[in-house]
């Protein structure tokens, strides 16, 4: 005769919620960093170890994120860069020098693993910026979303394409408001996207077009980010001299503006400068370039 207290053995819930908690931060350090899922399996043993060890909440999350961050920044500046190498990508410089005198507009691009480009890419990167120094001294680039180190065509969201090592966003060069002198190594927004150099009355305003057609995320970086200038306004000289030395290099295959920039910097017979599509996001905030 059945026992009417017996009733079906239910999953461990604490269990498959722990199981639930890893595999949600596994995917987004995936998403936002490519390699930091994997490190993050990695420390497991560990954080239950810290499990065992200590009764403290707020000092076991202390020593498991200590952890973690201190393996994954090891592991991010040791092994990656040597087994990127394999797959054909490098990365870019984390700091200015006269060598190279381009640097990331924010740490994070390096600490992400968003900073891989392929060979072609870096030394292009590198006569680039040397031949902005021969004409206008001083001036340091800055660059923002590259790729990430392994895997063609892994997605590095929210970008489109840049999934292969051939793509890279710079920065536009900007100048003080008041005085007009050249600003260098200073980015204009946090992240270096998002405060953009609008259509002016007269000019096409390709932003607008995009929104009738239905863009909804073609203006998105602009309305996450605070619209402070900070007194810089954007160099037209510079931007425009380096627009063309990036048109002029043999290995630049295209580049994306917006059209209305392209036309007051007096670029418009210059065939390597594309529209990018609706779909993407505006590129009135930054300079995606592209190599063979």
């Amino acid at each position: 005769m059945r026992n009417p207290t017996t009733r079906n053995p239910q999953p461990n819930t604490p269990i498959m919620k722990r199981i639930a908690k890893h595999l949600f931060i596994v995917m987004l350090l995936t998403i936002f960093t490519q390699v930091g899922g994997i490190i993050w399996l990695l420390c497991v043993p560990i954080f239950n170890w810290v499990n065992r060890k200590n009764s403290s909440s707020i000092q076991k999350k202390l020593i498991k994120t200590t952890a973690f961050l201190s393996i994954y920044l090891l592991l991010c500046w040791t092994l990656v860069p040597a087994f990127a190498k394999y797959g054909g990508r490098v990365a870019l410089p984390t700091k200015y020098s006269t060598a190279f005198p381009v640097a990331p507009a924010n740490k994070l691009f390096c600490w992400m693993n968003r900073h891989y480009v392929s060979p072609k890419m870096k030394t292009s990167l590198q006569e680039i910026a040397l031949n902005m120094q021969e004409k206008y001294p001083d001036t340091r680039l800055q660059y923002l979303d590259a790729n990430f180190p392994f895997l063609k065509g892994f997605p590095l969201l929210p970008h489109l394409s840049h999934n292969d090592g051939r793509k890279l966003d710079i920065a536009f060069l900007y100048q003080d408001t008041k005085t007009g002198k050249p600003i260098n190594g200073r980015r204009i927004s946090f992240t270096g996207y998002g405060v953009c150099e609008e259509a002016r009355k007269g000019e096409y305003n390709q932003v607008a077009a995009c929104a009738k057609q239905g863009g909804k995320m073609y203006s998105m970086m602009k309305k996450i980010t605070p619209q402070n200038r900070k007194g810089m306004s954007l160099d037209e000289k510079r931007t425009t001299e380096l627009l063309r030395n990036l048109t002029q290099h043999q290995s630049v295959t295209r580049l994306f503006i917006e059209p209305h920039l392209k036309t007051r910097l007096g670029l418009s017979g210059e065939k390597k400068i594309r529209f990018h599509g609706c779909h993407a996001v505006r590129h009135d905030d930054h300079i995606h370039i592209e190599v063979k």
